[in-house]
Order: C-alpha cells, then sequence, then structure tokens
C-alpha cells in the first residue's frame, strides 16, 4: 500500500469536495453553527432563572452519578447544577458532528466519481482496491475530524464564558469532551465513512447514497451515546470495552468496504 498514492487520490478528493457549496458549507459553517446553537438555546436561557425557582430534589436521581465526573459537585447551588448539567446535555448534540460530517461528504466517494464521469479513470489508475477505499477514507476523514474538533472548541469556549460567572470556574476542558474530541470522533469519523463507502458503491446517485446513508449510520450515533453516558458512571472497564468494539468495527468495516468495491465489476457497469 503506497501512501503516496492515496494522499494524492485524498487530494483530489478533496479539491472535488470543496467546489460544491452544499458539502463547503456542511463543513465550514455546519460544526460552528450548531455548536453555537446548542450552547445558545440549551445553556444560556438557563442563566437568568432565578435561584431560588430552582428545587434540588430535580437532580437528587443524578447527583451521584454527576458527581463522580464534576469536581466539587456537592458544593455547587441548585442552579448551577442546572446549568452544569444542560451543558453536558447538550454537548451530546455536538456529539452529531463528527457522523453527519462524514455521512454528507463520504456519500459522494465512489456514486460522485460515476455523476462527475471520473470513475473509469479511477478504476484504471494503478491504486489497489484497498488504496481507492483508504484515499477516500481519509479525503472524508480530514475534513470531518477537523470540523469536530472546531464545534468541540467553540461550544467549550462558549459553555464556559456563559457559566464562569455563575459557578466560578472553568467546567471545560474536562475528560469527557477530551475523550469524545480525541478518542471516539476520530473512531467514529472512519466508522461512518466505511459505512458511506460501501453505500455509495451500490448507489446511483448522490443523493439516493446520503438518504439511505443517513438511515444507516444512526445505530453508530446511539452507540456514541451509550459511551459517553457511561462516562458519567466512571465505569473505565465499560469505557474501554465501548472504544475496543468502535475499533473494531471500523476493521471489519473496512474490509467489507474493500470486498465491495470491486473495479472488475464496476467496469463492466460502465461499459
Amino acid at each position: 500500500m503506497r501512501w503516496d498514492r492515496i494522499w494524492a487520490l485524498a487530494k483530489k478528493d478533496i479539491k472535488d469536495y470543496t467546489k460544491s457549496k452544499y458539502v463547503f458549507f456542511t463543513i465550514i459553517f455546519m460544526p460552528l453553527f450548531l455548536s453555537l446553537i446548542m450552547a445558545i438555546s440549551g445553556v444560556l436561557p438557563l442563566v437568568s432563572i432565578p435561584e431560588d425557582e430552582v428545587d434540588e430534589d430535580d437532580f437528587a436521581s443524578i447527583d451521584n452519578i454527576v458527581a463522580n465526573v464534576v469536581k466539587g459537585w456537592n458544593d455547587f447551588n441548585p442552579k448551577q447544577k442546572m446549568l452544569i448539567i444542560s451543558a453536558y446535555g447538550m454537548l451530546f448534540f455536538v456529539a452529531l458532528i463528527p457522523i453527519i460530517i462524514p455521512s454528507i461528504i463520504a456519500s459522494e466517494t465512489i456514486v460522485g466519481e460515476k455523476e462527475r464521469k471520473t470513475m473509469e479513470g479511477l478504476i484504471a489508475s494503478p491504486l489497489s482496491e484497498g488504496e481507492i477505499v483508504v484515499g477516500k477514507i481519509v479525503s472524508a476523514f480530514l475534513p470531518s475530524i477537523i470540523g469536530t474538533i472546531v464545534a468541540s472548541i467553540v461550544y467549550a469556549v462558549s459553555v464556559d464564558i456563559m457559566l464562569y460567572r455563575e459557578i466560578g470556574r472553568l467546567l471545560f476542558p474536562d475528560p469527557l469532551i477530551i475523550l469524545f474530541t480525541f478518542v471516539i470522533s476520530p473512531i467514529t469519523t472512519i466508522l461512518c465513512v466505511e459505512l458511506m463507502i460501501m453505500i455509495s458503491t451500490k448507489m446511483s446517485s448522490v443523493r439516493d447514497a446520503y438518504q439511505i446513508g443517513s438511515l444507516v449510520v444512526m445505530p453508530v450515533f446511539f452507540f456514541v451515546f451509550l459511551q459517553m453516558v457511561t462516562f458519567f458512571f466512571s465505569s473505565l472497564l465499560s469505557i474501554l470495552a465501548g472504544t475496543t468494539i468502535l475499533i473494531l468495527s471500523t476493521i471489519f468495516f473496512y474490509k467489507l468496504a474493500e470486498n465491495i468495491f470491486d473495479r472488475e465489476k464496476a467496469l463492466v457497469k460502465l461499459v
């Protein structure tokens, strides 16, 4: 497997992606928009609620759970607890980003080549099936993970600015957002890209690939959601087990995507 050829294919694909205004908007503005909206709509309105209107009994059922994650949890008053819980709650929606972006970008991987009439050139290239699949993964992974990192930073900074006066310290960065941004998100992104490559290989249009792919990747989001919820129970074994499952899934679906992309069958369809 030659990485110079893989990188050349990835650069070509990234250049093609940026020509689409829809994809370009998804890569650049969607992460910023979603992270800011989650912070502004989910956290900011709660800041103005008077402290005496917040009942501590509302958090009794999850007090011990959150106390495992937030340092000094029992020292916070009810309103501060409400704000912290809402900040973590909105973070789960930010977790959609490493699923949404690759789903849109990767939907163009193979079927996009067909629509642009460049599939024959790709098939005739000296790249192996494995190199083509890896090149497609890299081209979708890079903008997706950059968008995720930017969104996480924007969300964390926005929440810290909103809550600093209320809770007296910075809430982020913390182990959860670091785990999400630099461990779960990269693995999730690769997994989603691999699923979309398999779908894109079988579809006849980008729109069909995106519509079907959006349904296929939803179980991935629920698994990521479960991983982040598990973090609050401070079960290191469960987190490691979930991460291992994600890694093994990426290996399995890479092999599957490589097998599904059969250049001989693709060439016959073009003839």
